[in-house]
């Protein structure tokens, strides 16, 4: 993008752009710079596969501490003058605090009303106006310009907001849009991991029949959202010793979206019933004067409970993440990065990476380690790490963060697909289908 844009205070383009939006993309800079990962316009859908969107996070924020602590947090930004409707925002907040979950709530305004501040504390909501963020900006150093990756306003409305309305309307990845910004936030790390599986699977076998830019979007966008479950994941290695870790992971992780131990119920009482009417068929041949056949009968428990071959491979991403934990939000940040640039931008980087600068090096191979995964375990489509060809000869400040060609392959093999990729679906918290077709 050449064109050169008049902005307002606040480094925001003026114009096309409105104020409210302007305002969250600052708000969601701001949290980039604090060192989260943010996403704006999350949508919150209802339960099951039908049904409107019921409402909309203006903003969500996670963060990891050095002990793989997660915090999240969601924020409500609002530009419109005087206090008309700021209470109801305030314990609207409160119940979505609830929902997401979320460890902080914040309703962010230019300016709030001291009655608004009192209930707000009551509720323990968070608040900030506009001195707040612009202190927080002069600590940081934040010039009016200094927009980055998914959080400039310029390249999230013109770039990224047609894209991902694409991808919404895309038939072949219908579903993965609803997915991707919106019931991934609000269900549980094993389910997200089935379903980001599920979804890179299907890029990869639509590559080349959707727009590569939209393809592009969902694997990038997952990319980031498979590290963030990843590192949640990790998290609770601690809480186990590393056998019990490494059953516990394999238990979850080899049962689709069901929960394992009532699926092996189910699938032991099938075994049974099946063995049953087996020797039903024997005996009645037998009492007929016909000799018994031996044969095996496959267990269904068995067959389908079989760990999945990835499950290796992701234990032994886990442990190499965990190897490094006061970087996780550094790595996520860093694919949130290459992802956008991959996308066309062209936003120097330099000064968001300081927050990590001594690390880079080990950053960036954790972040390539993650994408290399996902290409050669899971078999996601390599022609989506490619770098963006700009136009221009001239190469963004930021280049050095991405390599020239895909992230090398690790030693295994992606595995196949087992189900036609036209059958495969996404699966909505509760367990429901959602067609990714």
């Amino acid at each position: 993008m050449n064109e050169r844009i008049n902005r307002s205070k606040g480094g925001t383009p003026r114009g096309s752009i409105p104020p409210g939006t302007q305002w969250e993309y600052r708000l969601t800079r701001l949290r980039f710079y604090q060192g989260q990962f943010v996403r704006r316009s999350i949508d919150i859908w209802p339960q099951g596969t039908g049904g409107d969107k019921l409402a909309e996070l203006d903003a969500i924020a996670v963060s990891f501490d050095p002990q793989l602590r997660r915090r999240v947090e969601v924020i409500e930004g609002k530009t419109s003058a005087g206090r008309s409707g700021e209470i109801d925002r305030v314990i609207w907040l409160r119940g979505i605090g609830t929902l997401v979950p979320a460890d902080d709530v914040v309703i962010a305004k230019t300016k709030v009303d001291e009655r608004t501040r009192h209930l707000a504390r009551r509720l323990q909501v968070s608040v900030l106006d506009e001195h707040a963020v612009a202190a927080a900006e002069r600590a940081l150093e934040i010039q009016d310009d200094d927009w980055v990756g998914m959080h400039d306003p310029e390249f999230g409305e013109r770039i990224i907001k047609p894209r991902r309305e694409a991808l919404g309307k895309a038939a072949e990845l219908n579903r993965a849009g609803k997915f991707l910004f919106g019931s991934y936030w609000f269900t549980d790390e094993f389910t997200r991991l089935k379903q980001l599986r599920t979804l890179f699977r299907l890029t990869a076998v639509q590559l080349g029949k959707v727009d590569d830019r939209v393809i592009t979007l969902a694997v990038g966008e997952a990319t980031a959202l498979f590290a963030l479950a990843a590192y949640s994941v990790a998290s609770w290695h601690d809480q186990y010793s590393p056998d019990a870790f490494n059953r516990f992971l394999t238990h979850e992780l080899s049962s689709g979206v069901a929960d394992a131990d009532n699926l092996r119920r189910i699938l032991r009482r099938i075994d049974d019933i099946h063995r049953q009417d087996i020797e039903a068929v024997h005996n009645a041949y037998i009492a007929g004067g016909v000799a018994r056949a031996i044969l095996p009968v496959r267990s269904l428990e068995a067959d389908i409970l079989r760990p999945a071959e990835w499950i290796e491979g992701f234990l032994d991403l886990i442990a190499r993440l965990r190897a490094h934990p006061h970087l996780a939000t550094a790595v996520i940040r860093t694919l949130d990065l290459r992802f956008a640039e991959r996308l066309g931008s062209t936003r120097d980087i330099r000064k968001v990476q300081r927050g990590w600068q001594s690390d880079i090096d080990t950053v960036t191979q954790l972040a390539e380690t993650v994408e290399r995964f996902l290409i050669t375990v899971w078999g996601a489509p390599a022609p989506a790490y490619l770098p963006f060809r700009h136009a221009s000869p001239t190469p963004s400040p930021s280049r050095e963060t991405l390599s020239s060609q895909p992230p090398e392959p690790l030693s295994a093999e992606p595995e196949p697909p087992h189900v036609a990729p036209e059958q495969e679906t996404l699966l909505d918290p509760d367990g429901a289908d959602i067609d990714a077709t």
